[in-house]
């Protein structure tokens, strides 16, 4: 397998050598879906999947000592993408509740249908809990989320993952607006920014 584009890495180095090592060992299994801000993307040479509500959606290979972004993709690629980021999904209260990909993919209520209760904020992530933000990109998972818990917000926590917050009507998203910013501008690195404001999940699907 040929290496699309790596980002911030110098060709010939030996950082290079060993992420190269590592993307020929992929297989189109392990292609995922990243989310990034504008401010942070980092693949100015790379053209998105998709943009979203602001956000910049690309295919990547995520790996121990970085991440790859693929300049060069298929539509078959783009949804074993999807496919492998759904199934890396997990709520971090919850680390078991989507470890059966397969049953979700045929019938994704199965394993939300076991869930209780959500608390206030659900944090919402990957298995490794990097670059969780990509679920974003995968509609029919956040369907599945509403058919259980009902309306929510999403709060860009960061690239690396998002907050689930119920909609009960008892929450003014001018104030989780307010408090995305004021944890951006206090809490989050400039490389992890994601959005500066709180979503319907309408926005979504």
């Amino acid at each position: 397998m040929a290496i699309n584009k790596i980002i911030n890495v110098t060709e010939g180095t030996d950082l290079y050598k060993e992420i190269k090592r590592n993307v020929d060992a992929k297989s189109e299994d392990d292609l995922i879906i990243v989310a990034r801000a504008e401010i942070n993307r980092k693949a100015d040479e790379i053209s998105p999947v998709a943009v979203m509500n602001g956000i910049y959606f690309y295919v990547a290979y995520q790996l121990e000592i970085g991440l790859v972004f693929v300049e060069k993709y298929t539509p078959e690629q783009i949804l074993k993408a999807v496919e492998n980021t759904m199934n890396r999904a997990r709520f971090m209260t919850m680390p078991t509740l989507f470890e059966d990909f397969a049953s979700i993919f045929n019938n994704p209520m199965k394993k939300l249908s076991e869930m209780e209760n959500f608390s206030v904020m659900n944090p919402l992530t990957c298995e490794g809990k990097q670059n969780g933000a990509g679920i974003l990109f995968c509609r029919e998972y956040l369907k599945a989320i509403r058919e259980k818990i009902g309306d929510y917000y999403i709060l860009p926590s960061s690239i690396h993952e998002v907050l689930i917050v119920p909609n009960d009507g008892t929450i003014d998203i001018n104030d989780l607006n307010a408090m995305v910013q004021d944890v951006n501008a206090n809490e989050v690195s400039e490389n992890d920014l994601l959005a500066d404001r709180a979503f319907t999940v309408d926005e979504w699907i």
